[in-house]
């Protein structure tokens, strides 16, 4: 089944937004290239988003609304490490890309989903004013934290008054169900694509039943004759004799 239009049911059930407001942010990414596109006719049904359509839409619900919301992920998605330590790398997009990713193969393999940051605790910041963002967790019972800001911009001072969206572990591994539905999709695609890519050779090598061939007469040219008349009907009837051909009047040959 296609997940694509039930993203908008799982986000709206964990998030908390309305079906229609996440419809209105759904628009406007998918114009820009943020989700799939839908197509035309029924095509919406066979929408298959992956990890980075799930990514996207994290990041869009700190969006204000549809007007601004393909500016906030991408400036969002585009944030860097504040001190990056080794094994990090990559942009805020690609750690929450690579977070779902993660979860949806263990729940597509039949595992939990597990990860470095899959804690009871674990929540990613988004801030839009001041922009910033971060993530906090546990590990061996130690919290943990990691910021991120937009690139070439050093870290301030933090304001005391901010406007945030706190996302929880629950929302990325509702999203990684949804794409390991697209990893089932794939996977049962690309089998079939072999089968048919294995069947394809022995259907060309089967062999086709021969085209009748005329054995009257004891010439032993009949068959010839009727392999050149198979192929260049016209070509054929241009050489008969003037014998051969029927009278326009009578019906009747000459």
């Amino acid at each position: 089944m296609a997940n694509g239009p039930r993203f908008v049911a799982v986000l709206a059930d964990e998030s908390g937004f309305s079906t229609a407001a996440l419809d209105k942010l759904a628009w406007p990414m998918r114009k820009a290239g943020l989700l799939s596109r839908s197509g035309r006719g029924h095509a919406s049904d066979r929408i298959h988003h992956d990890h980075w359509h799930a990514a996207h839409w994290v990041l869009a619900l700190a969006a204000q609304g549809p007007t601004t919301v393909v500016d906030t992920v991408l400036q969002l998605g585009a944030f860097e490490w504040t001190h990056p330590e080794p094994g990090d790398f990559g942009d805020l997009l690609h750690v929450v890309a690579a977070e779902i990713g993660a979860r949806a193969s263990h729940i597509f393999n039949g595992r939990p989903p597990t990860g470095p940051h899959d804690a009871p605790d674990w929540q990613l910041t988004l801030c839009l004013d001041p922009l910033s963002a971060w993530m906090e967790w546990s590990e061996n019972g130690e919290p943990r934290r990691r910021d991120f800001v937009p690139p070439n911009v050093k870290q301030k001072r933090t304001r005391s008054v901010r406007r945030l969206t706190v996302i929880d572990r629950d929302v990325l591994n509702a999203v990684a169900e949804l794409c390991a539905d697209s990893l089932a999709h794939a996977a049962a695609q690309t089998e079939t694509a072999a089968f048919a890519e294995a069947a394809a050779p022995r259907s060309r090598g089967v062999t086709t039943t021969p085209p009748s061939v005329d054995t009257r007469g004891d010439t032993g040219n009949s068959d010839c004759r009727q392999d050149r008349t198979t192929r260049a009907p016209e070509k054929h009837r241009k050489i008969r004799s003037d014998r051969e051909r029927l009278d326009p009047l009578t019906g009747l040959g000459a």
